[in-house]
């Protein structure tokens, strides 16, 4: 009897392969957004230290060379991360993360405090003692789908430091992104910061992770009083392989926004989010303050329209975040937040 069935070849597996690893996650085809980032080539590091030792090495050196005039140097910083870090690109979500931030629609490039760290860093510049933060999150209640956030702040005679670990799964999809952060104050109005990112992508396809390596930079002006300007970008210089392909650009991402002391009880934030080639996207967060221990919180964002809210209690040096946000046809997803200044 003759025999229809066919074995497929191994070279119909690789453009399998090819096909799944050019699919996006599944929030992204949600319609969440994702940004390219700087790929690190693989066995690339300093002689004598682990594979991708590009990175930490890097921070010991930012960190090594505090001094009055830092600022003038950090153009130096820039121009080495993105002229001698070879690249080509992959993609990737920039999740956000924070029980105070979530609270607020995530309008908080204007915050300050130690979640500033996984939104804009320049808020870590006015930081005078050690802390610790860690947040997670259940997307919309799916155990599969959860974010884990850790980060700790270091200050220094020059400004503050930080570091912090964020790691979202999705089954069997794993990313994460690593951030080595130093901010400082520019004079008794300006903070300014820069960060550098260290992220990870990994489909049940591959055998190991892909890295990437970006930078971020942030600003935050005190106007008077009461008001705070803050701006933010992620990937400030953009860049393209000649080779990448239309599906592999690297874009940058603008946040801009405000805060606003009302009064002694009342914190009013706004934000507009915008990336090259996408519709911007407003935020928008009041804070309740009744007592000094207590904290309400609400906010919402545009695109998709996103209704949040949450509390926030202080007790002694803790202080603990709940928060949840509700995404449209998506779902509620809660948040949870905890601090600790020793």
């Amino acid at each position: 009897m003759l025999n229809l069935t066919t074995t497929p070849s191994p070279q119909a597996d690789d453009v399998q392969k090819e096909k799944l690893r050019a699919e996006p996650p599944l929030l992204a085809r949600r319609g969440i957004s994702l940004y390219g980032i700087i790929r690190i080539p693989k066995k690339k590091s300093f002689p004598g230290l682990p594979e991708y030792s590009y990175f930490f090495v890097y921070f010991l050196l930012l960190l090594l060379t505090q001094n009055p005039r830092m600022m003038k140097k950090w153009t130096f910083h820039f121009v080495f991360a993105f002229l001698f870090f070879p690249g080509g690109t992959i993609a990737f979500e920039l999740y956000r993360t924070g029980a105070r931030s979530a609270a607020l629609g995530n309008a908080s490039v204007a915050l300050t405090g130690s979640e500033s760290l996984f939104h804009n860093p320049a808020g870590l510049a006015g930081a005078d003692q050690l802390s610790f933060v860690l947040c997670s999150e259940s997307r919309f209640l799916m155990k599969e789908m959860s974010v884990l956030a850790a980060g700790m702040v270091i200050p220094f005679r020059e400004g503050s430091a930080g570091l912090s670990q964020i790691l979202f799964r999705a089954g069997v999809y794993r990313s994460g992104r690593t951030t080595a952060a130093f901010a400082r104050p520019l004079g008794d109005r300006v903070s300014a910061a820069v960060a550098f990112d260290c992220l990870s992508e990994r489909f049940p396809e591959q055998e190991r992770a892909s890295l990437a390596l970006t930078a971020e930079a942030g600003l935050q002006v005190r106007c008077n009083a009461q008001w705070m300007a803050a701006l933010w970008v992620f990937h400030p210089i953009s860049f393209k392989p000649p080779d990448s392909g239309e599906n592999h650009s690297i874009p940058t991402l603008f946040r801009g926004g405000a805060a606003c002391r009302l009064n002694k009880t009342l914190n009013l934030l706004t934000e507009v989010e915008f990336s090259p080639g996408h519709s911007a996207v407003v935020k928008t967060g009041l804070e309740i303050i009744p007592h000094p221990q207590l904290v309400f919180r609400a906010g919402f964002s545009s695109l998709p329209l996103t209704i949040s809210g949450g509390v926030g209690i202080k007790l002694g040096k803790t202080e603990i975040d709940i928060s949840f946000y509700q995404q449209g046809a998506l779902g509620f997803t809660p948040v949870a937040g905890f601090t600790f200044n020793p």
